[in-house]
């Protein structure tokens, strides 16, 4: 799979330095998600979780960005701003001449600054996940967090600066996966004293990005904060839109998938 990516990306470069389109073109090459652990051998170690979790194993990616629009100065260095997959699209939208903001509103914001290296991160928080279906029920809505406007056994995830705070039910694994050594097989590190049950947890990932340490009871002022951002969240989400394509037919197919008609 590597060599057909590396395959693939020589044939775009080699096509855009033919065209003389190279030296103003920008490449983004980055991930949606992290390893996959179960079966997969992923690993996202020292991370906790992976794909399909909002443990930072599952949610944090990494990328770069290649072109000579890039300020020299920036070239070759690291950036760890807080960015969200939708802010390539207005990013690159605006970069290019365009307006991302003609028609409906956008979650994603303009990064371009950020990635240079010439401002901060465009926004403040990031919504990881938010799923009003999956609810670990309303009775457990107890305590100092009963009266808030968000259903807390809702499971959802968002971060903030340097915290994160998650809600509701855990789903998918909730451990770590050591990096696999020779003649051995992928070892998990199983938290004892993680608690199924509880509805909150905050994380400050700056110092703890192995998410072990929840701060929500010291630090209740924060977790407030962030279930009223998930709270307007919630108020503006929609129900996800998908079209079922009956020729769509991936079965038979061979070894490729085939656009349909």
């Amino acid at each position: 799979m590597t060599s057909c990516v590396d395959e693939a990306i020589a044939n775009i470069t080699e096509a855009l330095e033919e065209k003389n389109m190279l030296k103003n073109s920008i490449i983004v090459f980055t991930s949606d998600n992290g390893g996959a652990l179960v079966g997969s051998a992923g690993n996202n170690w020292p991370l906790r979780g992976g794909k399909h979790t909002s443990w930072e194993g599952g949610v944090r990616a990494v990328g770069f960005v290649y072109g000579d629009l890039l300020p020299c100065h920036s070239r070759g260095t690291e950036n760890t701003g807080l960015m969200h997959i939708t802010d390539w699209f207005p990013t690159l939208i605006t970069l290019a001449g365009g307006n991302p903001h003609v028609g409906k509103k956008l979650y994603g914001v303009d990064q371009w600054n950020m990635i240079t290296g010439e401002d901060k991160s465009g926004r403040d928080d990031v919504l990881i996940t938010l799923e009003e279906d999956n609810k670990a029920g309303a009775h457990y809505r107890t305590g100092i967090y009963k009266n808030n406007a968000f259903d807390i056994t809702t499971h959802a995830a968002i971060k903030m600066g340097k915290w994160k705070l998650l809600t509701g039910p855990i789903g998918g694994p909730s451990d770590w996966v050591k990096p696999q050594e020779i003649n051995s097989d992928h070892r998990i590190v199983e938290d004892p004293d993680f608690d199924s049950t509880r509805m909150v947890r905050l994380y400050n990932i700056e110092d703890d990005e192995t998410e072990t340490t929840d701060l929500s009871e010291m630090n209740q002022h924060i977790v407030i904060e962030m279930l009223a951002k998930l709270h307007n969240f919630s108020k503006q989400s929609v129900p996800a839109q998908s079209r079922i394509y009956p020729r769509a037919d991936f079965d038979g197919m061979g070894e490729c998938i085939s656009p349909w008609v």
